[in-house]
């Protein structure tokens, strides 16, 4: 099916931490690929390029007040206006000072506003990345649930094919449903662990929160990555293909593949206790 995508291309091209995926955006590398002849203008860097420049187009003049004339080619113009954002995301002075790295002007142009609480824990380094991409779908609330496509007229019936008993949106997937409830119950008894929310995002942010070391808390992490993704192509699944699980297996396959997961990418250093209680999951 051809169409839009789940999330809009500028938020995917957002860091990580600000609910993107850290894609380059282009566009903004050409402007920060721009800002390096800005910045070889400003410093009167030693070249042909440059000196001319300065003896066609500015002068005697000061480049950080310089105003493009209106008869001047477009790519002139062009260069004037990024000066003139320069002036305007940082102090010329500070800018001339350091050497000027494209790489740093690309994270000038794309500043981090805001972290969500969620993100360390979506991209935790012991979640399998397939598992990190479906649960960043869904705390963004983009899955295309049927109470979505029914809203946009796909499909006729609206109703959680997992548990019949209400429309199917993310809130409902994870965790009113009583299939996923289920499902949730026993990977906490399997961890030992005794968070009373059970929503999606109460879940993350409750590992957030925790004072629990690093390492137990991206297991726990992992393990809510793995519990929706399982979930998702669960109810998949029963849709396309007839195929019918029970949370029981659902959860035995989930738990062997955090258990691979994890041993497979285990962190140098953790602390013997950590490991003791890995050991015994």
């Amino acid at each position: 099916m051809v169409g839009s995508g789940s999330v809009a291309w500028e938020k995917l091209c957002k860091p990580k931490k600000a609910t993107g995926i850290g894609f380059m955006n282009i566009s903004d590398w050409n402007r920060a690929a721009l800002i390096k002849n800005v910045w070889s203008i400003a410093t009167k860097k030693d070249n042909l390029w440059v000196k001319w420049v300065h003896n066609v187009y500015i002068k005697h003049e000061e480049w950080w007040g310089y105003n493009a004339p209106s008869h001047s080619s477009w790519y002139w113009r062009k260069m004037v206006n990024i000066k003139d954002e320069v002036k305007h995301l940082m102090d010329p002075m500070q800018f001339t000072l350091d050497t000027y790295q494209i790489s740093s002007g690309y994270k000038l142009l794309n500043q981090v506003q805001e972290r969500f609480h969620w993100s360390k824990e979506v991209w935790c380094r012991l979640n399998s990345p397939k598992h990190s991409f479906v649960l960043w779908i869904a705390i963004q609330n983009r899955l295309k649930t049927r109470e979505r496509l029914h809203r946009f007229n796909i499909t006729k019936d609206s109703t959680c094919i997992l548990c019949n008993g209400a429309d199917e949106t993310v809130k409902h997937l994870f965790f009113d449903c009583s299939f996923s409830q289920d499902c949730l119950q026993q990977l906490k008894k399997w961890l030992g662990w005794r968070a009373h929310t059970e929503s999606l995002q109460g879940l993350l942010r409750w590992i957030e929160r925790s004072k629990k070391r690093k390492f137990q808390k991206n297991v726990l992490a992992a393990s809510v990555a793995a519990l929706v993704y399982h979930l998702w192509q669960a109810r998949n699944n029963k849709i396309w293909q007839s195929s019918i699980v029970t949370p029981k297996l659902l959860v035995q396959e989930e738990k062997w593949q955090i258990n691979t997961r994890i041993t497979c990418v285990m962190p140098r250093h953790v602390a013997q206790g950590d490991m003791a209680w890995f050991d015994l999951l």
